[in-house]
């Protein structure tokens, strides 16, 4: 499965789980039907840019990025609550176009919220799940 999404400004770039605004990051159901091997990946969008006029060197400007993995007991819960949990599984925020988390899932719903190191850090971003199990996104 693979879907993109974005950080944005004053809507969905809550930054690190350090921050009261980590909930207004973008939020994501995995459901999993069976127990199996699962690799999760986040890939952000590096911005272009240029040095000057004239320059013909350009070079990618890239966000510390996370993503962090909750289960829950049910579909419906209290996000709160949860967020202020240890995640199951994360992977700590990395200045990489790609972070990545690879581990066993048993049956469920789990949360997966990706976020940015800084609070209001914009960017776009492309979350994909392999898995060896059937999983719903």
């Amino acid at each position: 499965h693979q879907i993109g999404g974005r950080w944005v400004k004053g809507h969905s770039a809550g930054g690190c789980r350090n921050n009261s605004t980590f909930s207004i990051n973008p939020k994501f159901w995995l459901k999993v039907c069976e127990r199996g091997e699962v690799l999760l990946s986040l890939l952000q969008y590096g911005h272009r840019e240029s040095p000057g006029e004239g320059g013909t060197q350009q070079h990618s400007h890239l966000q510390a990025i996370a993503l962090h993995v909750w289960k829950v007991e049910k579909k419906h819960f209290n996000l709160m609550r949860t967020l202020n949990k240890p995640p199951l599984v994360s992977r700590t925020h990395a200045y990489d176009r790609e972070v990545v988390v690879h581990t066993h899932l048993n049956p469920g719903f789990y949360l997966l919220v990706p976020s940015t190191f800084l609070q209001g850090a914009e960017g776009r971003f492309f979350l994909r799940v392999h898995s060896s199990c059937f999983t719903s996104l």
